[in-house]
């Protein structure tokens, strides 16, 4: 009985230790990580940095952050915590404040939410590699500087390892989505779930590489906004050049395309000096598909310019 007892002690003593050890180098990878950045010219100032959570968690808490990177981008928040199982440190969740500040070439985004978090899984060897991540946020809502509003009730995204080389399953839910209308700039459109389901594939592993991995293509599956009986979605394939130029095609379809194309017009999404112009597109192609309201049109992206036949409908800004 004396045997293990005194064997329970020393690995709780063992188990201890270890804890310590990996607490600490937890806490001097994150200052070292900071430091690294901001010899790269980031401004990156905080108040503490604390890790807890003996003697099964690495619970680390960074407080009142304040991050402004080279390209301009700010980030302001009470607080950020990131917690892991102190056995595998490879999966961690990360939490954030109900209130955080984004700021980006003179647009400010102030961001609520009454929950925030992910759970990120990375590969247990030195290039920290994404495996798979997931995120849910409840009662999100983004103020920018003007006072326009984004509301969404629920938001859920996961990533899993595609089945290409460095590509990336990704899918995103929104429900009960607000979204500011260009028509009416005191008024709102209200989409009840927006989906967005792709492949993403990047020229080498999401990690700790010493260049950045780049988007190199995208299979849009589904990208559908729904509201009641109306729902139009855009699904294609893209490919990304060496300046990050979009080119590849798309469709757009819905069952009911003068509903859908009312939305997507109170929305803004259709150039207000083409919507007469693609009203009549729409129609036409309704009219030759024999269906009077279900239409399926093909859209082409040239190096990020978007066309319905010869109208331009928009630009994707290159990545």
């Amino acid at each position: 009985m004396r045997f293990f007892v005194g064997l329970l002690a020393i690995m709780s003593i063992l188990w201890g230790g270890y804890w310590f050890v990996g607490a600490n180098a937890v806490e001097k990878a994150a200052v070292s990580a900071i430091e690294d950045a901001t010899d790269a010219g980031n401004s990156i100032a905080y108040s503490s940095l604390n890790t807890a959570g003996f003697p099964n968690r690495f619970d680390t808490t960074i407080k009142d952050i304040d991050i402004f990177m080279l390209s301009g981008l700010r980030w302001k928040a009470p607080f950020f915590q990131v917690f892991a199982l102190s056995y595998k440190p490879y999966h961690i969740i990360a939490v954030w404040p109900h209130e955080q500040l984004i700021e980006y070439q003179g647009i400010s985004a102030q961001i609520s939410t009454s929950d925030l978090r992910a759970s990120l899984v990375v590969k247990p060897n030195s290039t920290l590699a994404l495996d798979r991540f997931q995120l849910t946020g409840e009662d999100l809502e983004v103020v920018l500087n003007e006072g326009t509003t984004y509301q969404s009730r629920a938001i859920s995204a996961a990533s899993r390892q595609g089945t290409l080389p460095f590509s990336h399953d990704i899918s995103v839910t929104m429900s009960d989505v607000s979204l500011p209308s260009l028509i009416d700039p005191a008024g709102s459109v209200l989409i009840e779930t927006v989906v967005f389901d792709a492949n993403l594939e990047f020229d080498a592993p999401l990690g700790r590489g010493e260049v950045p991995a780049k988007l190199i293509a995208l299979t849009l599956n589904e990208f559908t906004l729904s509201q009641g009986q109306v729902n139009v979605t855009l699904s294609g394939a893209l490919t990304f050049d060496s300046e990050g130029f979009a080119t590849g095609s798309l469709t757009f379809s819905t069952p009911d395309w003068e509903q859908g194309f009312a939305m997507l017009d109170r929305l803004g999404a259709i150039p207000p000096e083409q919507s007469h112009m693609v009203k009549t597109v729409l129609k036409g192609l309704a009219t030759t598909s024999g269906s009077a309201t279900d239409i399926h049109a093909p859209l082409t992206v040239n190096r990020g310019n978007i066309f319905m036949g010869f109208i331009p409908l928009g630009f994707i800004p290159p990545l």
